[in-house]
């Protein structure tokens, strides 16, 4: 596994199995956690009955770090953002995760990452870290994890490895 590399002035990706496989499921968690929160309309002009309701904040803390808030201390201002922009985003994300969840690479070998669709692996890896960080609750003032919960220091793990790979990624943008 060498993450994203550059080989011969091309952008590459190289992940083994497992890694491929929990890629694959965390991008296609942070879909399904997007996705659930809100049923789109078909009808392109449905967004017209909701002009006058407040936008709900999400719930879900994870789903909040993914679309935040716009302004820190004006609840009016962050209603319209969120009224106007709130399933864009969502949308957008999805977009971009499916289409990333699509060039996995269905084998060991390495596969040939397009200039133009760098942004959207490397917006979609951090996607996966803001999720999972948040499920961590790793702040600025983040505290070693008790030894004993495994079940967190196994996804520490995969945190790091994620950073990892978004550091590879970097390097060739």
């Amino acid at each position: 596994m060498r993450g994203f590399f550059v080989e011969g002035e091309k952008n590459w990706l190289e992940l083994g199995e497992i890694e491929r496989a929990l890629l694959a499921s965390l991008l296609s968690q942070v879909v399904q956690l997007l996705d659930l929160q809100e049923a789109a309309s078909s009808d392109p002009f449905d967004f017209l009955n909701d002009l006058g309701k407040k936008a709900e904040r999400p719930q879900d803390e994870v789903v909040f770090r993914l679309l935040p808030d716009a302004y820190s201390e004006d609840d009016e201002a962050n209603n319209d953002f969120r009224k106007f922009t709130e399933q864009s985003l969502r949308e957008e994300k999805i977009t971009r995760a499916k289409a990333v969840l699509a060039q996995l690479p269905k084998t060991d070998d390495p596969i040939e990452i397009a200039p133009d669709t760098v942004a959207a692996w490397l917006k979609s890896l951090n996607d996966v870290r803001l999720a999972l960080g948040t499920r961590l609750e790793i702040t600025e003032d983040f505290l070693p994890i008790n030894k004993e919960d495994e079940e967190k220091l196994s996804l520490l793990e995969v945190y790091d490895w994620l950073t990892w790979l978004q550091g590879t990624i970097l390097e060739i943008a």
